[in-house]
């Protein structure tokens, strides 16, 4: 199959499928990104597309969806910024489609042995009934409590500080500042690189193992004081 077929049929695909799902739900569009407004948070959607040139031509794509709220993205990663139309890299909660609709990570294959048919198919099966339930759902933060709560919030959440501002920001307080000193306990005796299990660190690659030990200390911190958590029974 030659590399214009696999695109035209992801094409077709995106214009017969994926837009008019999209558009009935009345989601904009940028790109190969939607989002819709709901509440207080944004729902978005992305397409990621990777063409592989081979012995067998191969193009692969993959659903991620996420939840939005510009108050967590800023306190969250310390910004002060308006994002009209925020996409999926850009949100507190995102997860691959694929988790939910096949139990693992899971990519489209258009190529010469696969029926594009049952791909576009298979496809539309996977929108309607594992992201729509879920959006219709999920369309608030204090609803996104309930998901949180059902899914491993580990595997969730961008990053601890955006967790801790999902936590203050639904009325749960006290958790939050448990969380804050607990985290903030570790900081301190912190004496290597940050190693955690938990969320996947997004932040800008660092020089030595200081600079990321005083940069994690540095942000439970700010979180500390933004929320007016005190931190004095914890040094």
């Amino acid at each position: 199959m030659t590399i214009e077929k696999l695109n035209s049929d992801f094409d077709a695909i995106l214009k017969e499928i994926i837009n008019p799902f999209f558009k009935g739900l009345k989601f904009r569009k940028k790109g190969q990104n939607y989002a819709r407004i709901s509440n207080d948070i944004t729902q978005t959607f992305t397409v990621q597309k990777n063409l592989l040139t081979t012995s067998f031509d191969k193009l692969y794509f993959a659903f991620s969806f996420g939840f939005f709220n510009i108050d967590i993205y800023n306190i969250g990663r310390d910004k002060e910024m308006i994002i009209d139309f925020p996409t999926t890299d850009d949100c507190f909660i995102q997860n691959p489609l694929g988790l939910y609709s096949h139990k693992r990570d899971h990519w489209y294959e258009l190529s010469s042995r696969i029926d594009t048919r049952n791909v576009a198919l298979n496809v539309k099966t996977d929108l309607e009934s594992y992201l729509k339930p879920l959006f219709n759902t999920y369309k608030s933060l204090d609803e996104l409590i309930h998901f949180t709560e059902v899914y491993d919030r580990n595997k969730l959440f961008t990053s601890p500080y955006e967790y801790i501002a999902f936590l203050m920001l639904t009325n749960r307080r006290e958790k939050g500042e448990l969380l804050i000193k607990d985290y903030y306990k570790k900081a301190i005796a912190l004496k290597g690189p940050v190693k955690t299990n938990e969320f996947p660190y997004r932040q800008a690659e660092l020089t030595n193992v200081s600079d990321s030990a005083k940069l994690y200390l540095d942000n439970i911190m700010r979180l500390a004081n933004h929320f007016k958590v005190s931190l004095e029974k914890n040094t």
